[in-house]
């Protein structure tokens, strides 16, 4: 039996065995059988497949005869053949030798109709399926001779032990639900509204007021000296000239794609800006990762994201994280920083790591001004410095988001000339 499905302890709940006697007797046996499951429910309107074996001298003796039946159960989980008419697997039925006696039949099943057979029991054959020896008894060499007159009736024989009680039928089908009655008359809305009030009268008007006399007009006061003329303002810049030069660069790639930045332990690892996602001016320009800017004072932003991934562990089944991460804009010429963000100080613990993998994501953000006297060039920069115990429980990478049909951008930098 297919472990999947049913237990092996699966119950038939009917075993019957039936044998009609005519002038030629049949080479068969009647078998029935209810099929339930472990929870005592019908396995009804099924595909079964019955291997029947015929032992003679004991429960586990000689195999004499062996046979296969494919039935399916009608909706009460009844299926009915007969023995001795299946795919033969091993014997002749037909020359079982009845007369030996003390033979016993062994019942098992497959309830998904294949070949993986459960073992149901074994029971002895009792008088019935004997019947059959009954066809050669008596029939010895010599020719046949008169029929001789009939002999008395004998005595009848000792009353039988009484068979097995057959299996419960299965329940009836539940009587269709009658037809819902028509709904009761609608009760009445209470008592009828009473009829409004009268309106009382309208009280009598006030007396008006009589309005005061106007005062007399105040002597106007003196002008006063005219203030001092305060100093000019500077010149404000004309027109739009603060937003002449700017530019925005992001490292953006399809969803579903690693980041082009590779981060390394204790390095500080540039990040590869690849598009341009706005460009005005001639102030500032960009070559592959690397920005060129004319001399003049600026103003930048920048935002870079990476992550820890804590695979699948078979070892350990808890991990501890220590981290420092930063962002800085660095002159190629000089080696000099620019601008540096703030760096993040990290402490992760995690528990029952074996079978799951966890994300521990985070943000870097760098912004300030800074003056170049000269054309040069510079580049955005991300540092890393982590340990982890147990090691080899964790890794880390800038992130590879799920695909959601959407450009995924890991860094960004804003750069404004501002003087």
């Amino acid at each position: 039996m297919k472990k999947n499905h049913f237990p092996l302890w699966l119950c038939i709940a009917i075993l019957l065995f039936s044998l009609k006697l005519y002038a030629q007797v049949p080479h068969a046996f009647n078998y029935q059988a209810i099929v339930r499951n472990a929870s005592g429910q019908i396995v009804a309107n099924q595909s079964v497949n019955f291997r029947t074996t015929i032992r003679q001298g004991g429960i586990s003796g000689n195999i004499v005869y062996r046979e296969t039946h494919l039935d399916t159960t009608n909706e009460f989980g009844l299926s009915t053949f007969a023995i001795g008419n299946g795919t033969v697997v091993a014997g002749n039925f037909s020359l079982i030798n009845w007369a030996l006696g003390n033979c016993y039949l062994q019942i098992e099943l497959d309830v998904d109709g294949g070949n993986s057979f459960a073992d149901m029991g074994t029971q002895q054959l009792l008088s019935v399926p004997y019947a059959l020896y009954a066809k050669s008894s008596g029939s010895g060499g010599g020719g046949a001779g008169h029929t001789g007159p009939t002999g008395p009736t004998g005595t009848a024989g000792a009353t039988g032990n009484t068979g097995a009680t057959g299996g419960t039928g299965s329940t009836g089908a539940t009587g269709i639900t009658g037809p819902t009655g028509p709904t009761g008359p609608v009760g009445s809305g209470g008592g009828a509204t009473g009829p409004t009030g009268a309106t009382g009268a309208t009280g009598a008007t006030g007396i008006v007021g009589m309005t005061g006399a106007t005062g007399a007009a105040g002597i106007a006061g003196a002008t006063g000296l005219n203030g001092a003329t305060g100093a000019t303002g500077p010149t404000g810049a004309s027109g739009n000239s603060a937003w002449s030069d700017y530019a925005v660069f992001s490292e953006r790639l399809p969803s579903g794609i690693n980041p082009a930045t590779t981060l390394s332990d204790s390095t500080w690892s540039v990040r590869q800006l690849n598009s341009n996602e706005s460009l005005a001016g001639s102030a500032i320009t960009r070559t592959g990762n690397t920005i060129t800017l004319q001399p003049g004072t600026y103003y930048v932003r920048a935002t870079s994201g990476w992550a820890f991934h804590v695979p699948y562990n078979t070892t350990y089944n808890y991990a501890i994280l220590n981290a420092t991460a930063n962002l800085r804009l660095r002159n190629t010429s000089t080696n000099a920083t620019l601008v540096l963000g703030k760096g993040n100080k990290l402490s992760a613990y995690r528990q029952n790591l074996n079978g799951a993998v966890l994300t521990e994501p985070y943000a870097q953000t760098l912004e300030g001004t800074f003056t170049v006297a000269t054309a040069t060039t510079v580049v955005l920069q991300q540092f890393i410095d982590y340990s982890i115990f147990p090691a080899g429980t964790s890794n880390y990478s800038a992130g590879a988001p799920l695909n959601s049909g959407e450009d995924e951008i890991y860094a960004t930098l804003f750069i404004q000339k501002i003087n």
